[in-house]
């Protein structure tokens, strides 16, 4: 089995096992805090306890199971569920009650009714704000506290002593209303019995008081991260060291030679932008060029596309393959004459990025280097990185070259050989802004290609082809 393969079905097997231990070891997310007074959120009750603090009306916290619930004095207990439950109470319950307790359940499922779902109901102590459409049937044995003509949101029923109060909206007196004061009085008024001890619940949102937490097997840490998301993250971290150090020393097959990599022929997209073309002499040239060029890439089944600009892009062939693009490009260049003017290099790098949006390589042909359009020349090919490939060609001109390296002792006496001096000097200053230029192209992950007119379709060809070769594209 080769080492590509052996390696994917590790990691299948690896990926495999975290998602399947992920079911069984991560900790479930709950709304469990909806409805705690210790949840300062919309849906917490939170406001509604320090409101009750206020009003001294003594008040607690049970965070304890409620078959610990044992009362000297009769209590009231209020239950304020984080999801829906059927208004059923158990046997044990229903015997508390008897003695003359009483237990609020806000936060009970019941049929949906055609009501609005924001309404204004009035009571004793002002109008109550309920938003939910859910509404109570009333039976025989109960009684309503509040509702309308499509049935109760409030309700009670007797058992023995005691009484029982449920509410279809959980969200009676939530933090969310903390401007309508009446849902709070309300509520207020539903919960206090004289002669009663007052309870809330908060066993039911996961509250738990230290001794709860000892006798129910949470008090150690390890109990603690099993419900936290670092336990299932920590074997899984352990899982995939282990699967990483079995695959370093052991095999799942015999050694094979990797071969040697075959270059894709996959598509290269080529924009020979020609620059400033007065120093091509003629259009023969640009045909003998790009033909050349753009012959072996067609051949290869690259496609290729070409623009011509100056101050704007007047030629454009979009990119394709085959013989007959080499016709079309070859019937398109072929009336091109070189003009004097400035080329708008942003300006066609702008054309190619709207019209070309796959990568491909840019190569941008051009005779202009110097300080100045390096410049504007640079800024255009930044914009094509990293998403395109940029290839600038530059012509140079062979003249500046044996201008340049002229030798002193050549040079004519007089006022002749004082022209020529000068003439070698601006010479080298264009060489060295050149090297300049093309440092500062390279720099930005430019590809550069310099070379004299008449030999650049060959240096063109073999660059291309060792950028095929190293897969650059």
């Amino acid at each position: 089995m080769k080492r590509s393969n052996r390696l994917a079905w590790i990691g299948a097997i690896a990926l495999g096992v975290m998602v399947i231990l992920s079911f069984f070891a991560a900790p479930t997310s709950s709304n469990i805090n909806s409805g705690s007074t210790y949840n300062r959120a919309p849906d917490g009750y939170g406001a509604w306890y320090a409101y009750m603090e206020k009003q001294k009306t003594g008040i607690k916290r049970w965070q304890k199971p409620f078959s610990d619930f044992n009362t000297e004095k009769r209590a009231t207990l209020l239950q304020i569920n984080s999801q829906l439950t059927q208004p059923d109470l158990d046997s044990e319950e229903k015997k508390w009650l008897e003695k003359g307790n009483t237990l609020i359940i806000l936060g009970v499922r019941d049929s949906v009714t055609a009501a609005e779902f924001t309404t204004m109901h009035k009571s004793p102590v002002g109008d109550v704000k309920i938003q939910t459409r859910r509404r109570r049937q009333i039976k025989a044995e109960e009684k309503v506290s509040l509702g309308d003509r499509f049935g109760a949101v409030v309700w009670e029923k007797n058992y023995g002593q005691g009484k029982a109060i449920f509410s279809t909206t959980p969200y009676l007196a939530a933090n969310a209303y903390q401007d309508e004061q009446s849902n709070f009085q309300y509520l207020s008024d539903l919960v206090s019995q004289k002669g009663h001890v007052l309870f809330v619940d908060e066993y039911i949102h996961g509250y738990k008081e230290p001794s709860v937490r000892k006798r129910e097997g949470e008090g150690n840490l390890l109990s603690y991260f099993t419900k936290t998301p670092v336990f299932p993250a920590f074997l899984q971290l352990l899982l995939l060291l282990l699967v990483l150090i079995w695959s370093q020393n052991r095999r799942f097959g015999k050694p094979v030679a990797l071969d040697t990599q075959v270059v894709d022929n996959s598509e290269a997209y080529i924009k020979a932008l020609a620059g400033v073309l007065q120093k091509a002499k003629s259009s023969d040239f640009v045909v003998e060029m790009l033909g050349k060029a753009e012959q072996r890439q067609l051949q290869r089944g690259d496609r290729v596309g070409v623009g011509v600009f100056d101050r704007q892009m007047h030629t454009w062939i979009p990119p394709e393959r085959g013989q007959n693009q080499l016709s079309r490009l070859i019937e398109r260049l072929t009336p091109i004459q070189p003009v004097l003017l400035e080329s708008d290099y942003v300006g066609a790098v702008t054309r190619v990025v709207q019209q070309q949006t796959r990568r491909c390589l840019v190569v941008v042909i051009t005779d202009l280097v110097d300080m100045t359009a390096s410049g504007e020349l640079l800024a255009a090919l930044s914009r094509l990185t990293p998403r395109y490939l940029s290839f600038c060609v530059t012509l140079r001109d062979p003249l500046v070259d044996h201008l340049a390296h002229t030798t002193i002792a050549s040079l004519k006496e007089g006022e002749g050989g004082v022209r020529a001096a000068y003439t070698r000097a601006v010479a080298l200053d264009l060489l060295a802004q050149r090297q300049v230029a093309f440092a500062q192209l390279k720099h930005k992950g430019v590809l550069v290609l310099d070379a004299p007119a008449n030999q650049i379709t060959e240096q063109l060809v073999d660059k291309y082809l060792q950028i095929k070769a190293r897969n650059l594209l």
